[in-house]
């Protein structure tokens, strides 16, 4: 919701990099908790969780008072234009059947490899012979590698160098994926690839968060952006299970790390393909009143 509602809130131009900047906070927030996993002892993980759960509800009142509707929406219910509430079928009318199907395989298959990194990271480089606090520090290093591509993403996505910074990041993801699984267990080498790695596994989230909201018009943003999330929440869940499942096969670091990379692959075409399907002009400003 709040995606959508900073696209609305957005000027055309600056759509995208508002987005990307929005999205960049969770890596930061993830950034965040792992330090705080690095500082309080390991019986007291706990703490991560009451943190998470109550600074979100001191939030509350303050987006009920001060976070305005957006103009676009206000707009068009001022002519009745969304009276009728959007539906799932809406994401397929028009022409926008193939870029739904892209957005939502992209999303699934992205966080996918995104959360089973965030949930086995750590354990994987413990597993290679790392200290708890070394793993601790790869992943703030894979979460603030992803705050900063993100922001950089939402830049290059407003400009001349959209096209180009798409294709990098999502040809960059199989041969660092590769990268990580063949190096020795030193933690000097390690660490930058994990930071690298993570910046392009956040730098595809946040494209992919800025191309939801902008695939479809005001009308039906909100069931578009939420459908796209709710195939990725999907592939959050698979994804930690997924990894558990193959440590339990008795899989290795690397080798569990080459298992996903038939995964990255396909979700780096999808999201490639999903990239100039979402650069046609003409198909995601369309109404749709019927």
């Amino acid at each position: 919701m709040l995606l959508a509602l900073v696209t609305e809130s957005s000027a055309a131009r600056h759509q995208s990099a508002s987005v990307a900047m929005v999205y960049a906070a969770m890596p930061l927030g993830g950034a965040g908790a792992s330090l705080l996993i690095m500082l309080i002892a390991s019986t007291q993980w706990r703490t991560v969780f009451i943190l998470g759960g109550v600074l979100p509800l001191l939030l509350v009142p303050q987006m009920a008072i001060w976070l305005p509707e957006s103009a676009a929406f206000q707009r068009e219910r001022e002519t009745a234009a969304l009276l009728k509430a959007g539906s799932v079928v809406a994401l397929f009318a028009h022409g926008r059947a193939r870029r739904t199907l892209l957005l939502w395989a992209s999303f699934l298959l992205e966080l996918l490899l995104l959360y089973l990194l965030l949930n086995w990271l750590p354990t994987l480089l413990v597993s290679d012979g790392f200290t708890r606090i070394q793993a601790a520090a790869a992943q703030i290093g894979f979460n603030l590698g992803g705050v900063l591509s993100a922001v950089l993403i939402g830049y290059l996505l407003g400009g001349r160098l959209r096209n180009s910074a798409t294709i990098v990041v999502f040809t960059m993801l199989p041969p660092l994926l590769v990268l990580l699984a063949k190096l020795p267990p030193d933690f000097d080498i390690v660490a930058p690839v994990v930071f690298v790695l993570g910046s392009a596994v956040l730098a595809a989230q946040a494209f992919l968060y800025a191309v939801a909201p902008v695939a479809y018009p005001t009308r039906i943003r909100g069931i578009g952006v939420g459908a796209a999330v709710a195939f990725g929440r999907i592939g959050s869940i698979v994804g930690p299970k997924l990894g558990g499942m193959l440590k339990a096969a008795g899989h290795r670091p690397s080798q569990l790390l080459m298992d996903l990379l038939p995964i990255v692959i396909v979700g780096s075409v999808c999201a490639l393909w999903l990239a100039w399907e979402a650069a046609r002009p003409g198909v995601d400003q369309k109404s749709d009143d019927a």
